[in-house]
């Protein structure tokens, strides 16, 4: 039992106290990120409504998480004894685990038949790998439990999950993964081991590290349309040439205040429209709004009540709306 808390739950290693620092850390960046876009985009049930079906899926999720950890602790430690290069050691457990996550969720019932979702799933199971196999190397089996059981188990026991597109997910978690690397990397550089940082400094370089980490984390959920204020992507040429297919609008969803001459985003038929307002009209249900494309020859059908209103238009960036329209598709 010594040998194995020593060396495998915690890999004796003057690390691990910051391993799971970091691993706590990393958990909870990665659910709010997440969770934080059914603020915008609303939340859903996530599937499991019985009881008895949560705890079974819980204890199973957790006890694969528990077997999968140490396993994957063991094959560190056991390649360390054998004096394998530690970059050789990661890249091997890496490959073998992202292997094993891959056939799991094949046993979901993936269909293999959308080669996009495959190709990203395929990115998402290395980079995750890779990364829970550094953190293992770092800090012991714990410090990867941590993070798994978080985001794995914990979020099970939580009734609702948000609306996000798959590929989004995916997106976000894949992108999370390498800005995990980067920081393990920079905490745990012999650079970083050198310096003997007192108490306090170390508290600072600590802050500072989550800030960066947590401004990676706003910059993608600002990408993915998480917040108040979000990229949209045009597709159609309606508003040419003032906005051009493969622009992006850049839409304050907190202001409502819109008068006659103003871009809108607004809801209609179970999609979102841009376009401008061209005139207004007091009806028995309140004012409502008359738009039009600027390339279009007639305005649109109906009315755009206060309610159907998005968002308004506060600017637009030339040419690189292809990736959030590609991430927002499902």
């Amino acid at each position: 039992m010594k040998f194995a808390k020593n060396n495998i739950l915690f890999n004796g290693s003057i690390n691990n106290g910051d391993s799971l620092f970091w691993s706590f850390v990393f958990a909870v960046l990665e659910i709010c990120l997440l969770y934080c876009g059914g603020f915008i985009l609303g939340f859903k049930q996530n599937g499991i409504t019985d009881i008895t079906a949560v705890i079974g899926t819980f204890l199973l999720t957790l006890l694969l998480l528990l077997v999968c950890e140490f396993l994957r602790a063991a094959f560190v430690l056991l390649l360390k004894k054998a004096k394998i290069n530690k970059y050789i050691n990661c890249l091997a457990v890496s490959v073998v685990f992202a292997i094993i996550d891959f056939l799991l969720f094949a046993q979901e019932g993936f269909s293999f038949e959308n080669k996009s979702l495959l190709i990203m799933y395929t990115s998402l199971f290395i980079l995750n790998s890779i990364f829970l196999t550094i953190l293992c190397y770092k800090g012991g089996a714990v410090a990867t439990i941590l993070f798994c059981f978080i985001t794995k188990a914990a979020v099970i026991l939580i009734p609702f999950e948000p609306i996000i597109s798959e590929k989004t997910e995916i997106f976000i978690k894949s992108i999370l993964c390498m800005i995990f690397i980067i920081t393990l990397d920079c905490a745990f550089s012999k650079e970083s081991k050198q310096k003997k940082y007192s108490f306090v400094s170390k508290k600072i370089h600590n802050f500072f590290s989550m800030a960066l980490v947590g401004i990676c984390c706003f910059t993608i959920a600002f990408i993915c349309g998480f917040l108040t204020v979000a990229p949209v992507s045009v597709a159609t040429g309606s508003m040419q040439p003032e906005i051009n297919i493969g622009d992006v609008v850049i839409v304050s969803k907190s202001e409502k205040n819109v008068s006659v001459g103003d871009i809108i985003q607004f809801k209609r038929n179970g999609k979102t429209v841009i376009h401008r307002i061209i005139s207004t009209k007091t009806t028995e249900n309140g004012l409502v709004y008359i738009t039009k494309g600027d390339a279009n020859n007639a305005a649109d059908s109906g009315y755009v009540t206060s309610k159907d209103i998005v968002g308004k238009v506060i600017c637009t960036v030339p040419l690189i709306g292809n990736l959030t329209l590609w991430l927002h598709s499902q």
